[in-house]
Order: C-alpha cells, then structure tokens, then sequence
C-alpha cells in the first residue's frame, strides 16, 4: 500500500513537473513574441524618425527657398502694388467724376 501511495505521488509530481514546464515554454515563446515585436516597433519607430527629420529638412529648405524668392522679388511686388493703386485710384476717380 505504501509502495503505489509513492508511486502516485511520484506519478502526480511528474505530472505537475511537465505542466509547469509546458508553462515555461509557453512563457519563454510569449517572451521572445513579446521581444520580437519590440524589435519591429524600435525599426519602424527608426524609420519614422528618419521620414520626419527628412521631411523637416525639405520643409527647412522650401522656407529658405520661399524667404529667398521673396526677397528677391519684393522690388517687383513693390512695384507691382504700386501699379494696381494707381488703376484703382484711376478707376474710383473716374467712378467718382460719373457720379457727380
């Protein structure tokens, strides 16, 4: 009666040996799913970085671009203003002598 309450015992041990051992496997696999996936975001997470300092340069440059042009146009929007008050005075003078 001792000897099958050991081997019972043993057998129960056994048992619960495999299942706790099929846990830690299941861990030791979510753990490396876990790691894996860790290792995608920290890329996608580079390549975004990379994509936006990328961006920021273009945008850094159109301003330069932008602040250049302007610069160098401005005698020409200057002159171009002058031109359009110049018509509409014209044109609210002689709107002006109509009326009268």
């Amino acid at each position: 009666m001792v000897k099958q309450t050991e081997k019972e015992e043993r057998r129960r041990i056994l048992e619960r040996s495999r299942e706790f051992d099929e846990r830690r496997n299941k861990l030791v696999e979510d753990i490396n799913q876990l790691d894996d996936a860790r290792v995608r975001y920290d890329v996608e997470v580079e390549q975004v970085m990379s994509m936006t300092d990328a961006f920021r340069e273009r945008v850094d440059r159109l301003h330069s671009a932008t602040d250049r042009e302007f610069l160098e146009g401005k005698p020409q929007l200057e002159e171009d203003e002058r031109r359009l008050r110049a018509k509409l005075d014209d044109a609210e003078a002689r709107q002006t002598t109509k009326q009268q």
